[in-house]
Parts: C-alpha cells; sequence; structure tokens
C-alpha cells in the first residue's frame, strides 16, 4: 500500500471529520473571510446532530384552482 493511503486510514480512524473540512478548506481561497466561513463549517460524525429534518407537505395544485387541471 501507498504511504498516503495509510496516512489516511489513520486519520479515519482518529479524527474521521477533519479530512472533510481539510478538503473544503483547499476548496476555500485564502483569505480572512475563508476564515470565517471555515468556523461556520460544521462536520457532524454519524447520523446524530442537533439539526431538525424539513418536513415538505405535499400541495395538490388541481385543488386549489380549475385552471390546473390538465386537459387531453
Amino acid at each position: 500500500m501507498e504511504l498516503r493511503k495509510l496516512l489516511l486510514k489513520n486519520y479515519l480512524k482518529k479524527k474521521p471529520g477533519e479530512i472533510l473540512k481539510l478538503a473544503v478548506k483547499r476548496m476555500l481561497p485564502g483569505g480572512p473571510l475563508a476564515k470565517k466561513q471555515l468556523t461556520k463549517l460544521k462536520i457532524y460524525v454519524g447520523s446524530d446532530h442537533p439539526h431538525s429534518s424539513q418536513n415538505p407537505q405535499v400541495i395538490d395544485l388541481t385543488k386549489l384552482n380549475n385552471k390546473n387541471l390538465l386537459r387531453n
């Protein structure tokens, strides 16, 4: 195996979120704005996080207005 792959495996075991953070950091241009954006970046390992998902609701447009019906 290559040395890079071995280092990556070790890094994944120790700090799995840091790999994504480094990837995002390298995509951003250098400067104070990038540093500020990185401080707002939140990466959670696993499926547990404090944010709730959105609950979209289906809107039936045909019931709202007759003009929305498909005519053959």
